[in-house]
């Protein structure tokens, strides 16, 4: 006369997990009876229903709380990988800078064994090859002023004073004037012979320094051309300049 039917899953209940996820409802059964007499017999079956929407509860509330997991631990993963990838990005930094010619050291060690041999490698690397590289620049110098340099009278030599009046000679239309002044020892070969060539040394030392404050801090090219000649060239001065130049020269060479 009544008849009442649960669906077989709640409707918040995927269907597609139902059908995932099949549940074999238990069964029982029971005689009634009067009296030895056997009136009729009732079978009681559970119904899934209820089942699929304590199932579907859980899943999702285990699924959220894993997704929650999930992405906690990514975060810490991240921040560990970046605390381990660290040093990497500073090894590349210096390796940048030192293809830049520009020989940097990274100052703090990473933790980590693998990473701290490479950055001590790197360090390594990066301190032979600035060392080499100033060892080469001091050899260069050192070379270039041997072959512009004059050591007896600390002026510059022949080549160097050829060098700097070409170029103030070329028209660049900066220097209208200018004065050159020669200086050549009379009787030098014979000073050497009487005195001796430390002696003649010294004397041209001297005149080179004497050379050297002539004009004070401003551009002047001051030579010893070879021997006892020594040349003195200005640019941009006019013949009563020259003059004085020529006296404030002669003085402090008497001085010498």
């Amino acid at each position: 006369l009544v008849a009442k039917e649960l669906p077989h899953r709640p409707p918040e209940v995927p269907a597609w997990f139902a059908r995932l996820v099949v549940l074999e409802a238990p069964t029982t059964e029971s005689l009634i009876s009067a009296n030895w007499r056997e009136l009729g017999r009732v079978v009681v079956a559970s119904h899934p229903n209820f089942a699929y929407q304590q199932l579907w509860r859980t899943s999702m509330e285990t699924l959220w709380l894993l997704l929650a997991v999930y992405a906690a631990a990514l975060g810490v993963v991240g921040l560990f990988l970046k605390a381990i990838l660290k040093p990497l990005a500073q090894v590349r930094r210096t390796a940048q800078a030192i293809s830049e010619r520009n020989f940097t050291t990274i100052a703090v060690e990473p933790s980590a064994p693998e990473l701290r041999e490479v950055v001590r490698a790197i360090n390594s690397m990066s301190a032979n090859i600035r060392t080499i590289i100033a060892d080469e620049v001091a050899r260069a110098e050192a070379f270039r002023r041997e072959a512009f340099h004059d050591p007896v009278s600390g002026l510059d030599n022949r080549r160097s004073f050829e060098q700097q009046l070409g170029e103030l000679l070329r028209p660049r239309g900066e220097a209208h004037s200018g004065a050159l002044f020669l200086l050549d020892l009379n009787a030098f070969k014979a000073f050497n012979q009487r005195h001796g060539f430390r002696d003649g040394d010294e004397l041209l030392a001297h005149i080179g320094r004497a050379l050297a404050e002539v004009w004070g801090p401003r551009h002047a090219v001051r030579a010893r051309l070879g021997g006892a000649t020594f040349a003195l060239a200005v640019e941009n001065l006019d013949f009563e300049s020259a003059r004085k130049l020529a006296e404030s020269a002669c003085a402090h060479l008497e001085l010498a």
